[in-house]
């Protein structure tokens, strides 16, 4: 049973090393893009009807699946 949680976190281990190798290969999206996706998931917040206490998580997961889409990076929080 030790052997088998130990090749879990081994394994585990791997996995993030690799998605964060991963990441760290992809460009930061210069801050003109950020600015100009953050205004349009705004726009897609205001027509899902997303509600104020929402906002902020969701702009920031609309920021980052639009900036990965487009091989870049994506970002931890959103400086307003």
């Amino acid at each position: 049973m030790k052997l088998k949680s130990a090749l879990v976190s081994t394994l585990s281990a791997l996995i993030l090393i690799s998605t964060s190798a991963f990441a760290d290969e992809r460009p930061v999206a210069p801050k003109s893009l950020v600015e100009e996706t953050a205004t349009l998931c705004k726009e897609y917040a205001k027509e899902d009807g997303v509600a104020e206490e929402e906002l902020a998580k969701y702009l920031l997961s609309c920021v980052n699946d639009e900036l990965e889409e487009q091989g870049y990076q994506p970002l931890e929080t959103l400086e307003e």
